[in-house]
């Protein structure tokens, strides 16, 4: 199998950036800035400049783990938000607020189409009892990668991008044959059918919204999911 890499953190963030082209808003009395959903105060500014002009992080990598660790901006166990700190100093640069170093490494060209080298196999036409147990096999790993985006480009109706941020990414498989693929990811910053739902204003979901997870791909191969195929005694599918 033809191996996949791993997108370059500075790709995704410079994906991040492009795939939001929302600016930076000011709040009323102009105090504040917003990016990636946490604000900004004059001070804190002053931080990320004061750090971008500072010959001890000459990386944009370095500089994000620095303002990190200055600001307390962490993930709830305690690692440091560094992705979401590279999209924000991103995003400042872009509105002319600051100005980083350049990248590190070049940026990598897109794929258009990924190489097929999966095969389906046979419909299945069994019980889900006489399938046997089936696992959920965490995606990391270069090949498991490329397995997993193979399966969304050729086989999801979205097809395969790229993510950004905090993600999770399984396989389904049962006796070694792959039967579909799963991918979890941070929430949207604002839904407001989600929001409405749930209920929260707008402080409510800068507070919470740590606490819920998105679902942006899930996949069940068609060999596995034909109408007849693959049911439990419940009358269920898998």
């Amino acid at each position: 199998m033809n191996q996949i890499g791993q997108p370059s953190s500075e790709s995704i963030v410079t994906e991040s950036v492009a795939a939001n082209s929302r600016q930076a808003s000011k709040s009323a009395d102009g105090s504040l800035y917003r990016y990636v959903g946490r604000e900004f105060t004059e001070v804190e500014m002053e931080i990320v400049r004061t750090l971008c002009l500072d010959p001890a992080y000459p990386t944009r990598a370095s500089i994000s783990r620095a303002l990190c660790r200055s600001l307390g901006w962490t993930k709830p166990d305690g690692g440091l938000k560094d992705m979401s700190a590279r999209v924000a100093l991103a995003k400042m640069a872009a509105d002319g607020l600051i100005t980083l170093p350049a990248p590190t490494r070049p940026q990598p060209v897109p794929r258009r189409h990924l190489e097929a080298t999966i095969e389906e196999g046979p419909v299945l036409a069994c019980s889900l009892g006489e399938l046997g147990s089936v696992s959920l096999v965490k995606v990391d790993t270069r090949s498991d990668s490329a397995t997993w985006n193979e399966l969304i480009g050729r086989f999801h109706y979205l097809g395969y991008t790229r993510a950004s941020g905090a993600q999770l990414r399984y396989l389904a498989i049962s006796n070694g044959r792959l039967l579909g693929a799963i991918g979890f990811g941070a929430a949207a910053w604002a839904l407001q059918d989600r929001d409405t739902f749930i209920g929260w204003d707008a402080k409510t979901r800068r507070q919470r919204l740590h606490l819920i997870v998105g679902n942006p791909r899930y996949l069940i191969l068609r060999a596995s999911r034909s109408s007849d195929v693959c049911h439990s005694k419940q009358g269920g599918q898998i």
